[in-house]
């Protein structure tokens, strides 16, 4: 009969023999939070990409809850881009408040050699994050798996990443940990998470009230205090990021704006400061020789089509930022069609 030692020796034991494709094959619907913890469903997205046999050219798109919200399901993205002849296996790897270290960590999981363009949604709070904030990242962080990207970013930036043990459990154990109970329980009871992938909806939540609308106008614009000074150290990552991806002659990288709401830029950025984001994109991305992409402003969303600040409340809206970017995909950027 085994003993409860022998139980909790046998449970470390297969703790220290899994890797992150085999959680990813086997536990990843059941780790989220709730609906809304989109980390681990990009992490394991990511380590599937990774092993993907699918022969199609791939379409990776990055980005915070901004860019997610305003691109449809990724069944009827890629049926949209067939229907454009771009015949593209899409992986959605946006999360919520994402920093662009872990935005390059998931583009990393791509095999170099298989096709593909890289979407990265970008505003002017993506620029935002100080050494601090990512520090805090490295030692607890949002992806499920170790990444020599945000440990190589981190020694640029002059902070110290997690030593590693080489036991898969163990180096992720500050992502795990705040899982682990609920995902055990699901996981018994066979209760795996729906993410909601759009959760702004109106048709869901409802309008934003204003004193929401207010209060988090002004959390957003306390982000953007000292901002030159944060866009000057963040850009140089997001220059490396480029700089790897157009590196290797199968792949594509496009800068794509993410929504922002006419109104939150009248009321709390100012047109002078988001005028002065555009003027830094633009400059930046033909200094990089890529695209900078505006769908949303070429699809004339108004403030109507807004949950908030910068979260578009419905499919049509969607709709119509996503024909925008197909029309430029459709260019024939990356070989793809």
């Amino acid at each position: 009969m085994l003993t409860c030692g022998a139980v909790v020796g046998a449970l470390g034991l297969f703790a220290l023999s899994v890797n992150e494709q085999f959680v990813g094959r086997h536990f990843s619907p059941f780790i989220p939070l709730d609906s809304l913890d989109y980390f681990p469903a990009a992490s394991f997205d990511a380590v599937r990409m990774e092993s993907s046999a699918d022969p199609r050219p791939a379409l990776v798109i990055m980005g915070a809850s901004a860019t997610n919200e305003s691109v449809l399901e990724t069944p009827e993205l890629e049926e949209a881009l067939r229907a454009a002849g771009l015949d593209m296996q899409v992986f959605r790897l946006t999360t919520s408040r994402q920093n662009l270290w872990e935005s390059q960590a998931l583009a990393a999981k791509l095999p170099r050699d298989r096709p593909a363009v890289f979407v990265l949604g970008i505003g002017p709070s993506r620029f935002t994050w100080t050494k601090q904030q990512l520090q805090r990242t490295v030692w607890f962080p949002n992806l499920g798996f170790r990444s020599e990207v945000i440990d190589d970013n981190a020694r640029a930036a002059g902070l110290s990443p997690q030593r590693r043990t080489g036991f898969y459990v163990l180096d992720n154990r500050n992502f795990f940990l705040p899982r682990a109970v609920k995902a055990a329980g699901r996981y018994l009871t066979n209760r795996p998470v729906e993410i909601i992938r759009f959760r702004y909806d109106t048709s869901r939540v409802g309008p934003q009230e204003e004193t929401v609308w207010q209060q988090r106008g002004d959390l957003i614009m306390q982000r953007m205090n000292d901002y030159e000074q944060k866009y000057a150290f963040n850009v140089e990552f997001l220059r490396g990021f480029v700089k790897d991806i157009e590196s290797n002659p199968a792949w594509d990288f496009a800068l794509v704006e993410h929504p922002l709401n006419p109104r939150f830029i009248d009321e709390f950025l100012g047109q002078e400061n988001y005028d002065r984001f555009r003027q830094h994109m633009e400059s930046f991305a033909a200094g990089q020789d890529i695209p900078f992409w505006r769908p949303y402003v070429e699809a004339g969303l108004t403030p109507a089509d807004y949950h908030d600040w910068a979260h578009v409340n419905s499919d049509a809206a969607r709709q119509k930022t996503t024909q925008r970017l197909i029309a430029h995909l459709e260019q024939g950027l990356g070989g793809a069609k």
